[in-house]
């Protein structure tokens, strides 16, 4: 009996010696490029080292978007003594569910996020409570010191510093950087050993982008611009300053805005850059295509004499109506006084294809090729799609849809003495690191569209048309300005007749008249009471100029 036991025990210990050195051979010979592995992916750690993504700055050099750091909460499931308790502790202090931190903190990993970018005031509860596995990282966060100025222009960013609208979207591949790397190992809590560093790859900052836009004069330009909206409880409005020699947009608003700091509850209409987004049509701001189309062709000279019919004129089955009855009146005076009767028998003479060349040549019907996402090239239809009406119409504004920048480079035409410049708001790009340069960018000429000779005369009429005509409230007391007032009927939803209670405002000019630095368009959206260009949108055109002539010296107080 004692015997067969022993056997037993014996077989028994054999059996498990032969199974030891079977899982051992199996260990060291057959699985072990396995466990070598997957003990190396235990212990191996890789972190990203994100880059500082590259600032927006005016073209003076103010910020107008940097990054600052912002707290994040983390969890390290290792370090969590009981995850439920540690849920249930920080859920109402985050205002995160219960279960969704629970599920967080129940991963096989050495590191996971809690909730990004968190308050002051939620750290400092966190920190009061110290539950263990529960830590505070900082990390970057776009922030636009501005709030709210430019905010259309320059977009905003992901949690994660990727640019999703504006500027921000356009030039992600600048500002962006790239990513750095450092492999490490770490311990069997999770936690990085610096002393067993093996790789590290630095992370490539992004680059800062120089504007061509002054903060100072897109400043006053929202300020007067956000008046004249509250003044007339407008349903909006935008407007741009540019250069008219270069094309480098200074200014470029449109309100409502919103602040890019707290951009998730906007709406897309008011994150729309409208300036470049909505076209509309421009009323007796586009006067001036006219005027110069006649004076170039020849057909006309400022002693031409046109009867405007005492205030009716007919055209097909349309009745055309002038605000005031004019008689018989010179040339200059048809676009002084804004008439339409002057306005489109000048147009019948020069003819209509001539009329569309001159529409095209000024830049309208197709993109500006400004440096900006999303632009539109609006409508103009070429002559063999105009209606019997479309000579009546198209002279005067009427059936072409415009953008705002399209009209503010078209008036340039006449101030720079007819060239026809591409419009652009990117200055500079430089290195963060050692601001070496790393693209700048010039004024680009399009084309010639008149002769200065043109030019010149039409620069005399427009700035009759502020002295004498219906631009008087865009003087500036001791400058010279030219410019050109504009009033249209909006369509209504058929698309086929105008209504007679919402209007479109605007005003379009350059000052000063004799030696141009500023050309600016101003379009005010349904104002309620008054609505003429000439009342509604030239008074912050007059706003906004006279305050950037007196920072700039051109004007002294006394002056003003």
């Amino acid at each position: 009996m004692l015997e067969s036991r022993l056997q037993i025990v014996t077989g028994f210990m054999v059996l498990s010696f032969l199974f030891l050195l079977t899982r051992l051979f199996s260990l060291h010979i057959l699985e072990h490029t396995y466990w070598t592995e997957y003990a190396a992916r235990q212990h191996r750690l890789t972190l990203t080292i994100p880059p500082d993504r590259g600032m927006i700055l005016d073209r003076n050099g103010k910020p107008l978007a940097t990054s600052k750091l912002a707290p994040s909460v983390y969890g390290v499931p290792y370090e969590v003594t009981d995850i439920k308790t540690a849920a249930r502790t920080i859920s109402p202090i985050l205002g995160e569910k219960s279960d969704f931190i629970t599920e967080r903190l129940a991963r096989e990993k050495s590191f996971v996020w809690i909730k990004r970018q968190v308050t002051d005031k939620e750290v400092s509860e966190l920190r009061r409570l110290a539950v263990p596995g529960i830590a505070i990282r900082y990390e970057n966060k776009r922030f636009y010191p501005q709030g709210e100025l430019l905010a259309p222009v320059l977009g905003f960013c992901s949690i994660d510093e990727t640019g999703l609208e504006g500027i921000e979207l356009a030039y992600n591949h600048y500002l962006a950087g790239r990513s750095g790397e450092r492999s490490t190992r770490r311990d069997a809590l999770g936690r990085p050993l610096a002393a067993f560093d093996q790789k590290l790859i630095s992370a490539v900052d992004g680059h800062n982008i120089t504007l061509t836009v002054d903060r100072f004069i897109q400043f006053h330009t929202e300020v007067a611009l956000r008046e004249a909206i509250e003044k007339w409880k407008a349903k909006g409005g935008m407007a741009v300053v540019i250069n008219p020699h270069t094309g480098e947009i200074l200014a470029i608003a449109s309100l409502p805005s919103f602040d890019p700091n707290n951009f998730q509850d906007v709406s897309t209409e008011q994150r729309r850059n409208k300036p470049i987004t909505d076209y509309y049509e421009p009323g007796s701001t586009f006067k001036f295509i006219t005027a110069s189309a006649a004076l170039e062709t020849q057909m006309f000279t400022f002693d031409s004499r046109i009867y405007c019919e005492n205030g009716a004129y007919k055209v097909s089955s349309h009745i055309l109506h002038d605000v005031k009855p004019y008689g018989e009146i010179a040339f200059p005076e048809v676009f002084i006084n804004s008439s339409n009767i002057g306005t489109v028998k000048i147009a019948q003479k020069v003819g209509a294809q001539k009329i569309y060349s001159y529409v095209k040549k000024f830049g309208f019907g197709e993109k500006t090729l400004v440096d900006l996402l999303g632009e539109e090239q609006g409508v103009v239809y070429p002559p063999e799609k105009w209606s019997k009406l479309s000579i009546s119409a198209i002279p005067i504004g009427h059936e072409v849809g415009v953008t705002a920048l399209q009209v503010v480079r078209a008036i340039s035409v006449i101030a720079n003495g007819g060239k026809l410049m591409r419009p652009y708001i990117i200055k500079e790009v430089r290195d963060q690191k050692n601001g070496m340069l790393i693209e700048r960018r010039e004024p680009v000429l399009e084309r010639r569209a008149i002769e200065p000779e043109t030019a010149k005369q039409v620069n005399e009429i427009l700035k009759r048309v502020i002295e004498e005509g219906t631009g008087k409230q865009a003087k500036i007391p001791g400058i010279a300005v030219a410019g050109k007032t504009g009033t249209a009927q909006k369509l209504n939803p058929d698309g086929k007749t105008y209504a007679h209670d919402r209007h479109v405002s605007s005003f379009v000019g350059y000052v000063p008249a004799d030696d141009p630095r500023y050309a600016m368009v101003v379009v005010i959206d349904e104002p309620k009471g008054k609505y003429y260009g000439g009342t509604v949108a030239a008074p912050v055109f007059k706003a906004v100029l006279q305050e950037v002539l007196l920072q700039e010296g051109i004007l002294s107080e006394a002056r003003a």
